[in-house]
């Protein structure tokens, strides 16, 4: 006659697992802060000395700008934003077909947007290595 078989049970105490979870979570939240800010700096610099380099003609908009705070909503990035402060900005970023007669040589129409196109990998590594450096 076969012999009932006891049950074994094992419990875990997932605690000291759930604060290293929220700890990596906290630093890579502010790695990825790290990182975006300083990529959205490149990037500036970027469009400021690679072609097409951002437009110099009725003021300093080279100069006159901000980066916001990163915001992170749910895990997720929900803004960072470069603004120029110089209201002639976005028109002649979207200046595509247009003819003008640019003030130096080099500067013209999506001087951000081509840089984010052309440098996406650098921009990605950048913030990659901000998260690791907090981790």
């Amino acid at each position: 006659m076969a012999r009932p078989q006891s049950k074994a049970s094992m419990t875990f105490d997932w605690t000291k697992f759930d604060q290293g979870m929220i700890r990596a979570g906290n630093r890579i939240e502010f790695g990825t802060d790290d990182g975006l800010r300083e990529a959205i700096q490149e990037l500036k610099n970027d469009a400021d000395n690679k072609q097409p380099r951002t437009p110099h003609l009725h003021g300093d908009l080279r100069g006159e700008y901000t980066i916001s705070r990163v915001k992170l909503t749910k895990g997720r990035i929900s803004s960072i934003t470069l603004t120029f402060e110089m209201p002639y900005a976005e028109r002649w970023h979207e200046a595509v077909g247009l003819s003008i007669n640019w003030s130096e040589t080099g500067v013209g129409a999506k001087y951000l947007e081509a840089k984010m196109a052309r440098y996406r990998k650098k921009y990605n590594a950048i913030i990659a290595s901000g998260i690791n450096k907090r981790l």
